[in-house]
């Protein structure tokens, strides 16, 4: 099953990888110029954050055979608040650019928090050894359908959006974006982005230990999602406990499976076709398909008052915040853990 996992991550990561990333650009950046875009703030762990954005680009920079180094200079359970979507897109679309521009040589990546009063800042520093680009180009890299960096080899396309997005969403957080670069010499993106300190439960700020006692009870556990690699990398977080989790793309197949089967926790995506999460938990509440310790827990990248209030009206247990972190998956399945235990 794992062989099973690891084509349909390379699958997803390969062939959807780029499709999705343009249809997101030009989405994003129509919300931007139309003045419908806004930021959703929420408390995550930093660390957590660029770990699993490194653990894409490891793969990426040894297939072309470059060298991705990385030093991030603060602690694994540091919390902060701030727009974490927007954040791993800024950094993504920086280490996509510096991967498509760096033939050999090394990336590095540094990043770190400091503090500015009480203000926290996160700095990351995105330099590569790749093509560069001249005082003329640098002067418009920013603007929309701007790709002239692909001159310097005939190979090289993109879309033109993504720098022109990353920074739109520095600015829109209050940050500051700056580059250096020389040509054939390579490229350095500094961004500095201001966040707040995040008010968390203690049992969000250390890691969340499973006993081998609750672990010796089994779960029935289901991953809801339409994209492949959130259900993959939620799977792989369950794995770790050796719970192998069914999937559903949608809420509709959700359903299906939850009528065929106890779940005693259901992770479920609230923005899906077919059938939304929102819909789909109202649908197994009423038709009772939960045992009575079952819960279901929302996974969003949604996470306004409003966004919160519709899934506990709707029957949701708990509410998880894109992108996810190992250790809140791991208090939830604590949770599910003992309500089932008691009942057993």
């Amino acid at each position: 099953k794992e062989n099973v996992r690891m084509r349909k991550a390379d699958v997803a990561l390969h062939s959807a990888d780029r499709l999705l990333s343009l249809i997101n650009d030009v989405l994003d950046y129509t919300s931007i110029i139309n003045g419908e875009f806004s930021l959703k703030y929420s408390d995550f762990c930093a660390r957590s954050l660029i770990e699993d954005i490194l653990d894409v680009f490891k793969t990426k920079c040894a297939e072309k055979g470059v060298r991705l180094y990385a030093v991030l200079s603060f602690d694994e359970n540091t919390y902060v608040n701030g727009d974490a979507a927007r954040i791993s897109q800024v950094i993504t679309n920086l280490l996509s650019n510096a991967v498509k521009f760096t033939p050999k040589g090394y990336i590095s990546v540094q990043v770190a928090l400091k503090h500015q009063g009480d203000v926290p800042i996160l700095l990351a520093s995105i330099e590569d050894t790749g093509v560069g680009m001249s005082d003329e180009i640098l002067s418009r890299i920013f603007r929309p359908f701007q790709n002239d960096t692909a001159s310097a080899s005939e190979e090289l396309n993109g879309n033109g959006l993504g720098l022109s997005i990353v920074n739109q969403l520095v600015g829109k957080m209050d940050g500051e974006l700056e580059v250096r670069s020389n040509v054939g010499k390579g490229t350095c993106f500094d961004i500095a982005i201001p966040l707040e300190m995040a008010v968390l439960d203690k049992e969000k700020q250390c890691d969340v230990v499973l006993s081998s006692e609750l672990l010796s009870v089994p779960l029935n556990v289901l991953v809801v999602d339409d994209n492949d690699i959130n259900r993959f990398v939620l799977a792989s977080m369950l794995e770790k406990f050796n719970y192998l989790p069914d999937e559903a793309e949608n809420g509709e197949v959700a359903v299906q499976l939850a009528r065929a089967k106890k779940y005693d926790i259901i992770f479920m995506d609230c923005a899906m076709p077919v059938l939304d999460g929102v819909s789909a938990t109202k649908i197994i509440i009423q038709e009772e398909l939960l045992p009575k310790h079952g819960r279901i827990v929302a996974v969003t990248a949604n996470t306004t008052p409003e966004d919160k209030a519709n899934c506990s009206d709707a029957g949701m247990a708990d509410f998880l915040a894109k992108p996810i972190v190992q250790n809140d998956v791991t208090l939830q399945v604590r949770h599910a853990l003992n309500a089932k235990s008691v009942t057993v």
